[in-house]
């Protein structure tokens, strides 16, 4: 950016003047970009108790490592089991396909729930007791709760993918592309109306708002924590929808074998 800040200046003064030459232009350009001006930066109080906004920024970023570790984890799984060879030979086995699939939905629930009890610890380790606080433990449920509808999008994005080449791109795109438009890298007050219509069709916008009603709130009576709960709620949703979409799928590919 900076390199073509200067060249973008050095094309300024030789359109502008025909008759200076590039070395002149060159010196000018470095003269122009070389001009500071001080800039005093007035840093506001917390006005919450315990440094609150530092937990929320954590809570915030960990929906994108969170994501991208569950969508790399269980696609890497199910790639094993999704080879057609190892399909038939379990179709062949007197193991049914109820048990089977509550084994595998098991085994990557328990890698979830694992990845993010890391997660937990790491902000204990940071936060202390902050963690352990009734704001914390609501923090913490919020992200467990987005922790399964992440499962089930890692769960649909493992039955769609075809290529391991493809892993690493798609879970890129998934995790950085919704934590952009959702709030996670950029506050959603500062979001555009339109981006905030579009994040609002992912969980990790109301995981996002979630997070941010939690901070702002000063009183955990039941009619406080309404808006919170309904946040809960709709990633709760998405969990269980996007899980039916992914089952429908594997039913689809398992009759085509």
């Amino acid at each position: 950016m900076l390199i073509n800040r200067y060249f973008e200046m050095v094309r300024l003064y030789l359109a502008g003047n025909e008759r200076i030459t590039t070395a002149d232009a060159a010196a000018s350009a470095v003269k122009a970009l070389s001009v500071s001006a001080p800039v005093e930066m007035e840093v506001p109080p917390d006005p919450k108790p315990g440094n609150s906004y530092n937990i929320a920024y954590f809570f915030n970023y960990l929906a994108y490592a969170l994501f991208s570790i569950l969508i790399l984890g269980v696609t890497t799984c199910m790639f094993a089991f999704n080879n057609t060879d190892i399909k038939r030979r379990n179709m062949c086995s007197p193991l049914s396909l109820r048990q089977m699939y509550l084994q595998m939905a098991g085994g990557n629930l328990v890698f979830a729930v694992l990845s993010w009890a890391v997660m937990i610890l790491a902000g204990l380790a940071i936060f202390g007791r902050q963690i352990l606080s009734q704001r914390g433990m609501l923090l913490c449920i919020n992200s467990f709760i987005f922790m399964t509808a992440g499962l089930s999008i890692s769960y649909l994005i493992s039955g769609l993918l075809k290529s391991r080449n493809a892993q690493g791109a798609v879970a890129n795109v998934v995790t950085l592309g919704t934590c952009f438009i959702a709030g996670v890298f950029v506050p959603q007050e500062l979001l555009g109306n339109f981006v905030l219509s579009m994040a609002k069709f992912t969980p990790t916008y109301w995981y996002v708002k979630a997070n941010n009603l939690i901070v702002d709130i000063s009183d955990f009576s039941g009619s406080s924590t309404g808006a919170i709960i309904s946040c809960m709620f709709i990633q709760a949703g998405f969990a269980a929808g996007i899980l039916l979409l992914s089952l429908f799928i594997a039913g689809k590919k398992r009759t085509a074998l």
